[in-house]
């Protein structure tokens, strides 16, 4: 970065490329269970394709929990504060219900998962970097998040432009939606879904895209910004407060990543967040 001969933007889309990189080096350092693999850099455009697969906002909102490795699973409730006594999945009674069994070994599932596979395996072929490895292993970024990382373009260079990942990648997603929403309406069925207020840390299946949102505080108010202290499109702030007014919490510790934040923006809006 050269500050005498570069001009402002270009310093300014430096410093923020920095720090999306250092951001994403971190997600991948403190979840590497979901995130090993991205290595600083993912395909925006790419993911930003395939949520547009999505119509209604039950699906989209199940393909958000997936990149953004919030599915609520068995492991997650066992692990925060043992609100079960056991993380093996209630539906196979095999393995540790965390995402990889979700999406890809849970035989309660196999129905959601079967149409997919044929697809998934033809597609991987096209991507050089993974054909002929098997599924499990991949990078734990495609296989669990959904996320492809931007070193699959280099590795793919003979491709046209992507297309066979970014391929791969609505597929990979087609799929764990899928899954997610035929194990939602399954449980919607059971009658123990909603626990009595008076029983204590039960798992909370009805909570299968994560915990329940509540909303602590009222919508929030913005002053009006001169054409000076604003430089991008009016459409672009809009957006930006319509995200910020719909942002829900919860009552309890956590933290979100700058890629999260900024993926759940541009799937909100349908649109890239400007240089």
């Amino acid at each position: 970065m050269d500050f005498c001969k570069d001009n402002m933007r270009k310093i300014q889309h430096k410093v923020r490329e920095s720090i999306r990189y250092t951001k994403l080096l971190n997600l991948e350092k403190r979840r590497p269970r979901q995130y090993r693999g991205i290595a600083g850099a993912v395909r925006r455009p790419m993911v930003a394709a395939a949520l547009r697969n999505f119509s209604t906002e039950e699906g989209l909102q199940a393909a958000r929990q997936v990149l953004v490795g919030a599915v609520w699973t068995k492991a997650r409730a066992y692990a925060r504060k043992k609100l079960v006594e056991s993380p093996i999945c209630d539906y196979c009674k095999e393995e540790t219900e965390d995402e990889e069994h979700i999406f890809w070994r849970c035989k309660a599932w196999d129905l959601a998962r079967h149409p997919w596979i044929n697809l998934v395996a033809k597609a991987a072929a096209k991507v050089s970097h993974l054909r002929g490895k098997p599924i499990m292993e991949w990078p734990p970024c495609i296989t669990q998040a959904c996320i492809p990382p931007a070193w699959m373009e280099k590795a793919n260079n003979a491709m046209a432009q992507g297309e066979e990942e970014k391929n791969l990648i609505e597929i990979l997603l087609l799929q764990y939606v899928g899954i997610l929403m035929m194990r939602k309406h399954h449980e919607i069925k059971q009658t123990w879904m909603q626990p009595n207020k008076s029983e204590v840390h039960l798992y909370p299946f009805y909570q299968l895209f994560g915990p329940l949102p509540c909303r602590l505080v009222p919508k929030a108010t913005f002053r009006t910004l001169t054409p000076s202290q604003w430089k991008w499109s009016e459409r672009f702030r809009l957006n930006l407060i319509s995200w910020l007014n719909e942002l829900q919490w919860i009552d309890a510790p956590g933290q979100a990543t700058f890629l999260e934040l900024a993926m759940d923006f541009e799937a909100f809006s349908r649109t890239p967040i400007p240089p």
